[in-house]
């Protein structure tokens, strides 16, 4: 594996794709790419998340192939990522696995380090503050009700930046059946795709209350939110970065979808301009106008 910079001031963007496993690398370019992306290309892939980061953000993407063995070999390669890496972002493999190698890097280098999950919690948050903002006019005062939470740790955390407190969090393996949580519930969070349970409720929920992470949920904000860390000085991904994210996708939502395409071409810049300002002044510079 090589990563090369062409320019000592480049900052360098690294996707890692582990599963055995793929690294994406990508460094920032000086221009946007000059071709369309269809969104068909952007599935979660070494090869689609490299598209989009391309094609939406200004960076290029190159898949690189890095092969693991275990989370601590794991990483132990991504500590070692040169210093023109400014950020990563793991996907495509366990996500149990995937919040491991994130805590272990924590403690050795001050690199973002973003996760699938990340980037699917908050195209969901998205999703259901665009929700409630055409039900209720805010989410505040919400009652969320998320089944299998344990698959997007994250969302709790960003559902109460967004002013929702009353939250309750169900897993299969918990007393009782799904349907008697979900009765006052002005959203309920499908994190269990086609259980039947979440089955049997939508047929009783109001049309659109019954929410799963939106399509291509785990690229959604990764353009922008690349693009943003890129231009900061010192970027620390936290929640109320990742909350601000999916305040840029709420803005991008056209009003027959709960969350954006990924070619929306005002997405990857309003993202960007909403995490930007939480990760330090200035750096919506040089951006292009949505």
């Amino acid at each position: 594996m090589s990563l090369t910079a062409t320019d000592s001031d480049e900052q360098t963007f690294s996707t890692i794709i582990p599963s055995m496993g793929r690294l994406l690398a990508a460094r920032r370019m000086r221009e946007a790419a000059k071709y369309p992306l269809s969104d068909e290309a952007a599935a979660v892939t070494p090869e689609g998340i490299a598209a989009a980061v391309q094609h939406l953000s200004g960076i290029r993407a190159t898949p690189l192939l890095v092969g693991t063995d275990g989370v601590g070999h794991f990483a132990q390669i991504l500590g070692r990522l040169p210093v023109e890496v400014g950020a990563i972002v793991i996907a495509a493999t366990d996500a149990t696995l995937a919040r491991e190698v994130r805590s272990i890097l924590a403690e050795q280098s001050t690199r973002p380090v973003i996760t699938e999950a990340d980037a699917e919690a908050i195209s969901t948050l998205a999703a259901i503050v665009t929700y409630l903002n055409r039900t209720r006019g805010t989410p505040r005062g919400a009652r969320v009700v998320i089944a299998g939470a344990s698959r997007l740790p994250l969302l709790c955390a960003l559902l109460l930046t967004a002013g929702v407190f009353d939250i309750v969090m169900w897993e299969p393996r918990d007393d009782g059946p799904l349907s008697n949580l979900v009765r006052d519930a002005d959203v309920v969070v499908n994190l269990m795709d086609d259980d039947e349970q979440i089955v049997q409720i939508s047929w009783d929920r109001p049309c659109g209350s019954v929410i799963s992470p939106p399509p291509q949920a785990g690229v959604l904000p990764l353009p922008g939110l690349v693009r943003a860390i890129s231009r900061a000085a010192a970027p620390v991904i936290n929640v109320a970065v990742c909350h601000a994210c999916a305040v840029g996708m709420v803005n991008t939502t056209p009003a027959s979808r709960l969350a954006p395409v990924l070619t929306e071409p005002r997405l990857a810049f309003e993202v960007a301009a909403q995490a930007s300002r939480l990760l330090g002044p200035g750096n919506t510079e040089n951006m292009p106008p949505p």
